[in-house]
């Protein structure tokens, strides 16, 4: 993976409570002691460099002791969105040639974050109603930028990462999150939505008969969610109806807030279609 330079940097997991976790990173150590629930989080001093060459992070607690390799120092984004986001390389007008002479690239480092229940048409099975729950809901793992790795990855995401690559000369890490059709609302906290007076109705009782959101993604939703509304399969949810993509707030808790202690650079986002429906919702945009 790639850690953001210039910055402290954040880890965090889970260890037996109340027990204490040390992190080791470029002759830099930190301790924390985890909480009650075993949950913890510590920062490590800030890399002033860049650094290409593969470094060793470990972490100690108790008898455990875990070691993650090749990790570079560089700048760190991260991606979110919808199809336009997602749409990858190999689909791109010069992605062949892209991909064959410049994606071979070790300083360039891609997490793609696969969500596993899409609001795509058709009815969901088992495997995508186990997904809507948050933390079950997509999965990845960082790689080296490759012809094969890169083919599959966010094009916007992948042409600004090499575009910096020449630019900066240093390490990037991109991280991407896009799933298509997502409106901008299922990326936002639910507690932020609350807040704001033109946003706050669209937490109104059931999200699938909701006025105050497209009936086009209600009924998409619908369509997914239909064996589960029928009683068929056990369906994630809470006051405000069955999780799914689209669902107002489930997409920053599946997808944003995991990330959310990270140290990084910055954010692209690259969305808007599903909230182009009509001029309020536009306006509301």
């Amino acid at each position: 993976m790639v850690v953001q330079a210039n910055k402290p940097i954040r880890l965090w997991g889970k260890s037996k409570p109340l027990s204490q976790v040390t992190a080791s990173f470029m002759g830099q150590s930190t301790s924390v002691l985890s909480a009650e629930n075993g949950k913890w989080s510590l920062l490590l001093p800030a890399v002033e460099e860049y650094v290409q060459t593969g470094q060793l992070l470990t972490l100690k607690s108790g008898n455990q002791r875990v070691v993650l390799n090749n990790i570079l120092v560089g700048e760190v984004w991260f991606c979110a969105g919808q199809s336009n986001m997602e749409w990858p390389v190999s689909k791109t007008n010069s992605g062949k040639s892209k991909l064959a002479f410049s994606s071979d690239d070790k300083l360039l480092r891609l997490f793609n974050r696969i969500g596993k229940a899409r609001g795509s048409g058709g009815q969901y099975n088992s495997e995508n109603f186990a997904a809507l729950v948050p933390e079950n809901f997509s999965d990845g793992r960082w790689v080296v930028s490759s012809p094969t790795t890169a083919a599959s990855f966010s094009a916007v995401g992948y042409y600004f990462a090499s575009k910096l690559r020449k630019q900066l000369d240093c390490p990037i890490g991109v991280i991407n999150v896009s799933v298509g059709g997502t409106p901008i609302e299922s990326w936002i906290a639910s507690d932020q939505l609350l807040k704001h007076a033109s946003l706050k109705d669209m937490l109104k009782g059931n999200w699938l008969e909701n006025p105050a959101l497209d009936h086009w993604c209600q009924k998409r939703a619908k369509e997914n969610l239909r064996r589960g509304l029928a009683g068929e399969f056990d369906m994630p949810g809470d006051q405000y109806g069955p999780n799914h993509s689209f669902k107002p707030g489930f997409m920053y808790s599946a997808s944003v807030s995991p990330f959310q202690p990270m140290t990084i650079r910055g954010v692209l986002w690259y969305q808007g279609e599903s909230n182009a429906d009509n001029p309020k919702r536009i306006s509301q945009y």
